[in-house]
C-alpha cells in the first residue's frame, strides 16, 4: 500500500532576521505527540526518525528546499523554491521541532517570500511528507475519541503557508537587522493572503 501524502502546520511565532546580506526566519516547524486539526498524531519516536533522515538526506546535502503553500506533489521543486534550510532541525523535550530557513531572494518565489516577511504578513511553517495512517481510539478525561496515528513517516519538505493545522498563527515578529544579539520585538499580525495568486500577479 502506498504511503499517504501528509501536510501539517504548527502554531508559533516566526522570527525574522537579516544578517550577512540575507533574510532568515526561524521558529517551530512541527510538533510530535499532539492531535492536530487534521486529527493526526505523530508519535515522538516516529518524528525523531523522520527528522534524523531529513537532516541527513536533505539539510546536510543542501537540498532542503521549501516552497510557498503546499503543492500537490511530495518532493520540493527547485523552480518554485522560496527558501533553503541550512542547519539541522532539532526537537525539544516538549516535542516541538525548531528550525531556520534562509530566504532565496534571487529566486522568483524567494523574492515573494522576502516581501511577505518584510510586510509582516502572518505566515506559518508547514511540513510535507509521506506516511502510513492508522485509526485508533484513545481515552481522555474518561471520554473516548479517535485519532489518526502516523507511522513510517518521511519528511520531504517544509513550506511557508497561510492555513494552520495546529491552532492559529501567532504571526511574525518585527523584522530587524541584527548588529547585536538583541531580542526580537514581537508584533502579531492577522493578515492573510493567497501566496500562489500573489506569485501569479507579481511574476506577470
Amino acid at each position: 500500500m502506498a504511503k499517504e501524502f501528509l501536510t501539517e502546520t504548527i502554531q508559533g511565532e516566526v522570527k525574522i532576521e537579516e544578517r550577512d546580506g540575507a533574510m532568515y526566519f526561524s521558529g517551530p516547524f512541527g510538533k510530535a505527540d499532539i492531535k492536530n486539526l487534521n486529527g493526526r498524531v505523530y508519535p515522538r519516536a516516529v518524528m525523531e526518525q523522520a527528522l534524523t533522515d531529513y537532516n541527513t538526506n536533505f539539510v546536510q546535502k543542501r537540498r532542503a528546499l521549501g516552497e510557498l503553500n503546499h503543492p500537490e506533489y511530495s518532493e520540493a521543486n527547485p523552480e518554485r523554491a522560496a527558501f533553503i534550510i541550512e542547519k539541522d532541525l532539532t526537537m525539544d523535550d516538549q516535542g516541538i521541532i525548531f528550525g531556520e530557513g534562509k530566504v532565496l531572494k534571487k529566486f522568483p518565489m524567494g523574492e515573494i517570500a522576502y516581501n511577505i516577511f518584510d510586510e509582516k504578513i502572518a505566515i506559518g511553517i508547514s511540513s510535507r511528507g509521506l506516511g502510513d495512517i492508522t485509526e485508533k481510539t484513545i481515552t481522555e478525561n474518561e471520554e473516548d475519541s479517535k485519532i489518526l496515528e502516523v507511522s513510517d513517516f518521511e519528511i520531504t519538505a517544509f513550506d511557508l503557508v497561510t492555513e494552520p493545522s495546529i491552532g492559529e498563527f501567532v504571526g511574525v515578529s518585527e523584522k530587524k537587522k541584527l548588529d547585536t544579539k538583541k531580542e526580537q520585538v514581537k508584533e502579531s499580525e492577522k493578515d492573510n493572503i493567497d501566496l500562489v495568486e500573489l506569485a501569479r500577479v507579481l511574476l506577470k
